[in-house]
């Protein structure tokens, strides 16, 4: 009989435990969500890559300092390129490392948490059309559509 009761104790006490884990996680998930929604809705934000998908060829793990960082009506593009290019400038042009205005801007919050922002922007070499899609958990999915080389899409994190 005591062991019975010492089990039913033992129980309670971790499935109490199990319930305060679930909640606090619950509350930094929500927390987190918060912070990335304002971080978009502001404007200003900064997305760090770690993974490189060219539309040939298998995905590329990056190191270094590359992203994407949107500030009001600018961005600045830091971002290694793996792909064709069709018509570019001697000696391959500055690829996507520049600064510059950025065009028909559009923010839409989708399904399951995700919100969607496109953009286009122009540098002396190219137009380029990006499509940005962050989650509430701060993860973020970047494809980018040049006209004169070859799609790339990249994975990172809201910074």
């Amino acid at each position: 009989m005591k062991c019975l009761i010492s089990l039913i104790i033992a129980v309670l006490t971790l499935a109490s435990c199990a319930t305060a884990d679930k909640v606090a996680r619950d509350e930094r998930r929500r927390e987190k969500a918060g912070m990335v929604a304002e971080s978009i809705e502001s404007g200003r934000y900064r997305v760090g890559i770690r993974t490189a998908y060219p539309i040939r060829g298998a995905a590329v793990q990056v190191t270094g300092d590359y992203g994407l960082e949107v500030s009001g009506d600018s961005v600045t593009v830091y971002l290694p390129y793996f792909g064709r290019g069709y018509t570019l400038p001697y000696g391959g042009g500055k690829g996507l490392n520049f600064k510059a205005l950025t065009t028909e801007y559009d923010v839409r919050k989708m399904k399951r948490g995700r919100t969607r922002v496109e953009f286009s922007t122009r540098n002396d070499e190219d137009t380029y059309r990006f499509t940005v899609d962050v989650f509430d958990n701060g993860q973020v999915s970047i494809d980018v559509q040049p006209q004169q080389r070859s799609r790339i899409s990249y994975s990172g994190e809201l910074e």
